[in-house]
C-alpha cells in the first residue's frame, strides 16, 4: 500500500492507474486498488528500466559530439574553438539553464509527457545533426539536443521518487547512473 502526499494525491492515482478506491488518513492521502503488491513492484522496476534506457541514450547524444570529435572537425574543418562551442556553449550552456525550469513543470504536470517530449526533441536533433551540412546548422542542432535532454534527467528522477519507497530510493537512483558504465 503506497502512501501519498495530500497534495499528490491526485497525481498518484493517475500514475498508478488504481482505482479511485482511497481512504484519507490525516495529512496523507492512502490509495487503496486492486492491484497486488507483485504487480506493482514488477511495474516499478519496468518503469525503471525505461527510465534507465533513457538516460542512457540521454548520456550517449550527450557524448556522441566528443566521441566524433575527428570525422566531424575534419568534415566541417573546425578550429578547436568551434569545436569546443559545440559542447560548451550550443549544448551545455542550454542544457544547464533549462534544466530547473523544466524540474518545476516536472512537479506540476506529468513527468511522463515531460520525458516523452525531451526524448523526441533530443532524439529529432541529434538526427538532424547527421544532416548537418555546415558548423552553423551543427551549432543550431546541438542547442536543440541540449534543450530536449534538459527535460530529461529531473523528471526522471522525480518519477523514481513516485514509485518506490524511500528505503529502496537509493538503490533505484544508482540504476541510472550505472547506465553510464
Amino acid at each position: 500500500m503506497k502512501v501519498f502526499p495530500a497534495a499528490r494525491a491526485s497525481q498518484a492515482l493517475k500514475i498508478e492507474g488504481l482505482p479511485m478506491t482511497n481512504t484519507v488518513k490525516s495529512k496523507s492521502l492512502r490509495v487503496v486498488g486492486s492491484r497486488s503488491d507483485d504487480s506493482v513492484s514488477v511495474y516499478r522496476y519496468y518503469v525503471l528500466g525505461i527510465l534507465t534506457l533513457t538516460y542512457t541514450l540521454n548520456f550517449l547524444d550527450r557524448q556522441i559530439i566528443g566521441i566524433l570529435a575527428v570525422p566531424l572537425k575534419e568534415e566541417f574543418q573546425l578550429s578547436d574553438s568551434q569545436f569546443g562551442l559545440l559542447g560548451g556553449l550550443a549544448f551545455a550552456l542550454l542544457y544547464s539553464t533549462l534544466a530547473v525550469p523544466i524540474a518545476w513543470f516536472a512537479d506540476r504536470f506529468s513527468r511522463v509527457w515531460i520525458i516523452t517530449g525531451a526524448l523526441t526533441l533530443w532524439s529529432g536533433f541529434t538526427a538532424l545533426c547527421g544532416l548537418a551540412g555546415s558548423f552553423t546548422q551543427l551549432f543550431m542542432c546541438r542547442m536543440g539536443v541540449g534543450i530536449g535532454e534538459a527535460g530529461g534527467v529531473a523528471p526522471a528522477y522525480s518519477l523514481i521518487s513516485d514509485y518506490f519507497p524511500k528505503r529502496q530510493r537509493g538503490r533505484a537512483d544508482l540504476s541510472p547512473k550505472w547506465s553510464r558504465i
